[in-house]
């Protein structure tokens, strides 16, 4: 009885701490494969959905967001897909982070009509992005504001305007993946048919270019993304 009472206090001390690994840990759930996906699933559903209603709740206490008097129906028809996409499992903690943000934006205090079709728009944008392509619009929007992390030389950044390659391996580093800058280049070209980034130059001889933006190649479209999806990350 003593050893099974400091079990459960064990076990209910490290739930608190952290209840998806805990629960992976379980005899049971590591014998039955189909019990993991099961319990995995359940347990980021309804970690984002509580993530989620806490900070509503809070922001609604604080009067940062509105609870009526919205100019559209489009924060609502946002709601319903922030929660479906939770409900499904289709998010993780980036692509979480970035709707919510844009979510949030949209019913903001001083949001317009603009800002809520603009939001709209972004999370449209933002369902088609991966975690990778959400970290790396979020690297060349802090290079933007000069947040430039100290692996970037002078040098590099006077490439990076133009240069590809030089971007690339520029954005890697300010991710923090050093030189394998291949995952950048990964995500490139879907970063550019969304209209994020500045498209490479057609031209044959000049493939190793994009066309150069005041954004360290985001776009205006792109940068105004940015501030929606970081905003109330």
């Amino acid at each position: 009885m003593k050893n099974q009472i400091k079990k459960e206090s064990i076990v209910k001390t490290a739930l608190e701490v952290a209840p998806l690994t805990v629960q992976l840990l379980d005899p049971e759930i590591i014998s039955n494969p189909l019990a993991v996906v099961a319990k995995v699933g359940q347990a980021i559903i309804a970690h984002f959905f509580t993530k989620f209603s806490s900070e509503y709740k809070e922001k609604i206490k604080n009067g940062e967001l509105k609870n009526e008097n919205v100019a559209t129906e489009k924060p609502a028809l946002m709601f319903a897909d922030l929660l479906k996409l939770i409900d499904e499992g289709k998010i993780d903690e980036e692509r979480f982070k970035a709707i919510k943000s844009i979510f949030f934006y949209s019913v903001s205090k001083n949001a317009t009509e603009n800002d809520e079709t603009l939001a709209y728009e972004f999370l449209q944008t933002a369902k088609k992005l991966s975690s990778t392509e959400i970290l790396i619009l979020k690297a060349n929007f802090e290079i933007a504001q000069d947040k430039i992390s100290e692996a970037v030389s002078k040098e590099q950044m006077a490439n990076g305007k133009s240069h590809r390659n030089s971007w690339r391996r520029i954005i890697a580093q300010q991710m923090g993946y050093e030189n394998l800058d291949s995952i950048v280049t990964k995500y490139e070209g879907n970063l550019e048919s969304l209209g994020l980034i500045s498209s490479r130059n057609e031209e044959d001889h000049l493939q190793g270019l994009f066309e150069s933006t005041k954004k360290f190649r985001l776009t205006e479209t792109g940068y105004k993304f940015c501030e929606f999806m970081t905003k109330y990350e």
